[in-house]
């Protein structure tokens, strides 16, 4: 029997997933929900609370890539169904610790393009911080979609 334990298993993917269907009413509840749970400075009465839910976000995971990158952790598969909404680390399936410096390390064996190579992580990050904010447009009104 295997356990995985985590603060929370929501992930970029599973707003993406909600607003590619058109599934709004869901995905604000979802947001809602882990907003209250896990982000309780976030004033839920503020018709801003989304675009902060995202810059904390943004914070917290570019912080997250710095630690990993700090010990020469590489995660091995960062895609957005990989990225927690927290910015913990989660399914980290194939990861892996560099021996010395290698901007090309990639514990993932299938990755034969090198695209989660542990000199990308960043560039990762950020496309999934680029995900997560189409995701969140939806759900945004006309003026804080120009900010």
């Amino acid at each position: 029997v295997v356990l995985r334990v985590a603060k929370s298993w929501f992930r970029i993917g599973s707003l993406e997933i909600l607003a590619h269907s058109g599934e709004l009413d869901v995905q604000r509840t979802l947001l809602d929900f882990v907003i209250q749970e896990h982000f309780p400075s976030i004033n839920m009465n503020d018709s801003n609370r989304y675009l902060d839910f995202f810059s904390r976000v943004v914070l917290e995971t570019a912080n997250l890539i710095a630690l990993w990158m700090s010990v020469g952790f590489a995660h091995g598969v960062c895609n957005t169904d990989n990225f927690s909404l927290l910015s913990i680390t989660i399914d980290y399936g194939p990861f892996g610790f560099m021996e010395s410096y290698d901007p090309n390390f990639v514990p993932n064996t299938s990755d034969d393009e090198r695209r989660y190579k542990i000199g990308n992580q960043a560039n990762v990050g950020m496309f999934n911080l680029y995900k997560l904010l189409q995701a969140l447009k939806p759900v945004l009104d006309h003026r804080q979609k120009q900010l």
